[in-house]
């Protein structure tokens, strides 16, 4: 997918965002299946665009915090 490109994107259903809006956990699961491997595409992308090595950070660890960030945004959506 190029920049600007979504044919083919996969989205999460709004009915899903919705159940994890309101706590439920499996609804978390979903979304976090469908964007992990992005998360972890662009933590190693920001290492390395200041030429670091991805073997001194704690890849899964950055993940997790970003996937705890992730969890409070989605509980805190409103959609208008």
């Amino acid at each position: 997918m190029g920049k600007g490109n979504y044919d083919g994107y996969e989205y999460v259903k709004a009915h899903i965002v919705k159940a994890a809006v309101f706590g439920d956990d499996k609804s978390f699961d979903v979304i976090f299946n469908r964007y992990e491997g992005d998360i972890v595409n662009l933590i190693v992308a920001r290492i390395r665009k200041y030429d670091l090595s991805v073997g001194y950070f704690p890849v899964e660890g950055l993940k997790h915090t970003v996937w705890i960030g992730l969890k409070d945004a989605v509980k805190k959506y409103r959609p208008k």
